[in-house]
Formats: structure tokens, sequence, C-alpha cells
């Protein structure tokens, strides 16, 4: 017989951005997981291709869904990680190469220096997002302590240089070797789900770090047939969660969400990016990888397509990202999550497109596929709304003319500053128990 461990389906909300991946993707959070309990090794020298261009490689597309990554991380970006120069460079074990490696370590967060400050890299809040930040660590997210590990072993030259420009990826499992498929299913998964802020998070939250909940590296564990839980005390304590074969332990049908929001659309609509806008109106950020906040729309697409028009404009179009959330309308804060939960489908998705094939843009774009407004008839109405709406159906039909994707005024205008998701501690931290 072939022993096997059995694998756990997680239902997850929509994923709006499929083709990104974060910085520290939730394989690299269990992969650490699993190092620190003695369940794997920890690798002894990092592949260059594998473990240390993967990282660039992922903030890099965030400039697809981000404005803020797209003007330092993205095509032509202040940050260049992965032109053909630069891979060039950083993938040489060369002395003449280290003090630049130094230098991107260093641009990495290090809880035990830079944990509050937005600046260090990722540009990506953490579990403890408050504005304003109080003094927790988890104010901003950090890279798994094996990645970090990898980056500083890369940082002194302690690498494998294999990239190879001309190798080709596998284009489906079948490219790969037998032994390495199973491990690589696990990694396919794992990797396009967001270890980023546990706040709750999009498809696992903060339950996850316990090595208790495992039985094999990226295996949950499962409560025994038949088992009946722990309840838990009306006000959930630390002694509620660490007990003994309690929620960190095996698991149950629906244990892993259970911790999630409820609805999701009113978290996913909720968590944007640049809450603090007199630092920067588009970073840090919340998930998106999962929850785009600024996007190239079909328009601005077109445009760069369009070789008949002057350069300047095509590249003004290619930069000139927009808010993703716009079909949820300005109306306020209530308005646009009951517009989320009610319309969540009037959102893009953000798809691959060919590039114009000119050397002035990228050989491939993300582009959002389809967003519209959503009309006072079809939205979920405040009550000042319903009342504009209704003078709205007094006056006479205007002719069928594009769909919107935006109203007079922009979404990004209603403030969220002060609602209780990032404004969670308002007197500063509660004692901490230690």
């Amino acid at each position: 017989d072939i022993q096997v461990i059995p694998a756990w389906v997680v239902v997850a909300p929509p994923n709006y951005g499929p083709q990104r991946k974060s910085v520290r993707t939730m394989w690299d959070l269990m992969r650490d997981v699993a190092i620190k309990a003695g369940k794997l090794a920890a690798p002894t020298r990092p592949s260059f291709t594998r473990d240390i261009l993967p990282i660039f490689e992922r903030m890099q597309g965030l400039q697809w869904v981000n404005a803020g990554f797209a003007a330092g991380f993205g095509w032509e970006g202040v940050f260049d990680l992965t032109s053909t120069a630069a891979i060039a460079r950083l993938g040489s074990t060369s002395p003449a190469y280290r003090e630049q490696r130094r230098v991107i370590y260093n641009n990495f967060r290090n809880f035990e220096t830079d944990a509050n400050s937005p600046v260090p890299w990722p540009w990506l809040y953490g579990d403890a997002m408050n504005i304003p930040p109080v003094a927790s660590p988890r104010q901003n997210s950090v890279l798994s302590d094996c990645q970090m590990a990898m980056l500083w072993q890369w940082s002194e030259g302690n690498f494998d240089a294999d990239y190879d420009p001309a190798a080709v990826p596998p284009a489906s499992i079948e490219g790969v070797p037998l032994a390495e498929q199973g491990d690589m299913l696990t990694r396919a998964a794992l990797e396009f789900c967001l270890a980023d802020a546990f706040h709750p998070g999009c498809e696992m939250t903060w339950p996850v770090r316990s090595a208790t909940m495992y039985m094999a590296p990226f295996r949950f564990r499962h409560a025994p047939v038949g088992w009946i839980a722990p309840q838990p005390s009306e006000v959930l304590t630390p002694d509620d969660v660490t007990i003994p074969n309690g929620p960190l332990y095996g698991q149950q049908a629906g244990g892993i969400t259970r911790w999630m929001a409820v609805p999701w659309q009113t978290d996913t609509s909720s968590c944007r990016s640049g809450y603090t806008p007199n630092y920067d109106p588009y970073v840090p950020s919340f998930w998106p990888a999962r929850v785009p906040n600024e996007v190239l729309t079909k328009e601005n697409y077109e445009i760069v397509m369009d070789k008949s028009r002057p350069l300047s404009e095509r590249r003004k179009a290619f930069a000139n990202r927009e808010a993703w959330i716009e079909p949820l309308g300005a109306d306020g804060y209530t308005h646009q999550i009951n517009n989320m939960i009610h319309h969540f489908d009037f959102l893009g998705v953000v798809e691959v497109r060919e590039g114009p094939g000119d050397a002035d843009f990228p050989a491939l774009i993300e582009v959002e596929d389809y967003a519209r407004l959503i009309t006072p008839e079809q939205e979920q109405l405040t009550e000042p709304a319903k009342r504009r709406t209704q003078m709205l159906r007094m006056a006479p039909a205007a002719a069928p003319g594009p769909v919107a994707r935006r109203g007079e005024r922009s979404a990004t205008d209603v403030d969220l500053s002060g609602i209780a998701l990032v404004n969670r501690f308002p007197n500063g931290l509660p004692p901490q128990r230690r």
C-alpha cells in the first residue's frame, strides 16, 4: 500500500490578481514553521534561481496591482532588481557586486531595528497595523526567517550562481520529474496563498504559525473522528487558544477559516493602501496580490497599444494606475462595504495581455479586465442615497452611453483612517502578557 498524508481544502474569497504572488507566501511561512519545529532541514546554501530571484520577481510583479510597487520595482522603476542587466549582476558571486547585494539585503525590514518604519521592504502592512502606529513589531510585514537567512548568505556571496536565462520552466506538472511532482503541487497551491498581514488575512490567518497545527510539513493535523472541541469562554483569551488539544491542534471542517472575516467582502473592501497619504498615498498596502489597489485600465492599455499615438502619451497612459475600488462609489464607508457585499462581481480581475512589442514597454502587461460603476438602481443604498435616487428616477432618462467605472468623485476620497479595522488601538496597546 502507498502511505499518503491527507491534504486540506480551504475555501477562500475570489482572487482578483490571479497571476500575483506576495513577497512572503504561505509556502514560505509554513516552510519556516517546519524548519523551526525540526520537521524540515534548513537550506544550507541558497540557489539564486529558486530562492533569491523569486523574492525580487514578486515585488516586481506587484506593479500591476499597486502604484507604489510600480514606481519602485516595476518597469523602469527606481529599484531595478529583475532586468537582464540587474540579474547578471545580482546573480553573480563576484566580490565586485558584494556591496550591491549588502545594500539590497539591508533594505529588507528587520524587526530588531526598524519594525515600525514603513520605509523598509516589503511595503506591506502587518498583523497589528494601526493608524497611528503603535509600539508593535507587527505594524508592518517582514520576510520569513528562512528567507532572510538566505538573503544574508546571498549578500555574502555564499549562494549557487545557477541562473540560466535560456532555461524554460515546466509548462505542466508532467514536465516536473516524477519524484518532485508531489512537492511541486503543494508548493504551487501554497505560493498563491498570502502570508502578509494576518489582519485577519485572505485565505488563512495567524493560527498557521503554530507548529501544533501540523501533522507533517505543510499538512494540517486532523482532529479525531467524533471529536467535540472545547468551547471557548465568552471572551476569547490566550488560555482558550493555547489549551492542549484546543483550536491550535487537530482541526475539524471549517477550523482553518473560522478566524476569518464574515462576510469576507467587508474586509476585502476595507483593507487598502496608503492610509497615511502625507507619507505615501499608495504604500504600505494590504494584500495587493489578491486585492488590487491601483490597476492599469483597459482604456489606458488601449492607448499603450496604439502605436499611432505619441510615445509620451502612451507612457503617460502606462504610468496612470486607477483605483481598483472605483465601482464601489464614494458615498461613504458603509455604502462601499454594502456595495461590495452585493456586487463584488463588478470589480475587475487583473489578467495578462500582450504588450505592444516595442522596447518602451514590457512584453506582457497585466490589465484590469472589466469593471463598472454600481448604479443607484443596483446598489444597496443608505437612506440619504435612497432619497437622491428617488429624485433621479423622476428625471428624464439619460441616453445610453459607455459603461462607467467611476462616479463624479473617486472612491478613494472616502476616509478610512478612523474605522475600527485600522484604528484598533486608539489608546495604545493594552498591557502585554509575558
